[in-house]
């Protein structure tokens, strides 16, 4: 209802609306970020998360990146949370795969004290159809025992043990 499918971006109101004369597009961050910075970072995030079958959100983010990009170049304090998506498409490397509990987690407590950005976090139950069809690596982990996973390049890990793991197989 958003999407501008001619050139990138989304506007801040739905087609067809009959009270806007004007649709706009939001293209700069105030003391809320703007409608496009928050969908490409969600468009990021779907794509990392969906592996393969996320090229096409990839893909709208990244249009919004070039609609945005002169003033990204001229004037990146503009559009902080803009700035924030393209740095997690530079960083993000892969997606962490949590199994077991999350209340008692141990990677998840050393996750949650330590800045840890673009990695996004999947917790695998066994159940979910939707993410076994997309990710056939993690269909034979074992349910319901704690372990942490990176999935990157369709490979997965061996189960990281520690934060300090994690951060070495982050590492470029």
């Amino acid at each position: 209802m958003f999407l501008d499918s001619k050139h990138g971006g989304y506007f801040a109101s739905k087609s067809g609306d009959p009270e806007i004369v004007l649709r706009l597009k939001d293209d700069q961050d105030g003391a809320e970020p703007s409608s496009n910075s928050v969908s490409a970072m969600n468009l990021f995030r779907l794509a990392r998360l969906l592996g393969v079958d996320g090229k096409l959100y990839e893909k709208r983010a990244e249009d919004i990146l070039k609609l945005y990009s002169e003033r990204l170049d001229q004037m990146p304090v503009a559009m902080p949370a803009l700035v924030d998506a393209n740095l997690f498409r530079l960083q993000c490397t892969g997606v962490l795969i949590l199994t077991g509990d999350l209340n008692t987690h141990p990677i998840l407590t050393g996750i949650r004290s330590q800045y840890i950005p673009s990695v996004p976090l999947l917790h695998w139950t066994g159940n979910e159809d939707l993410i076994r069809n997309i990710h056939q690596e993690i269909a034979g982990l074992e349910q319901g025992v704690e372990g942490a996973y990176l999935l990157r390049n369709g490979q997965l890990s061996d189960n990281i043990e520690s934060v300090e793991k994690l951060k070495d197989l982050l590492k470029p």
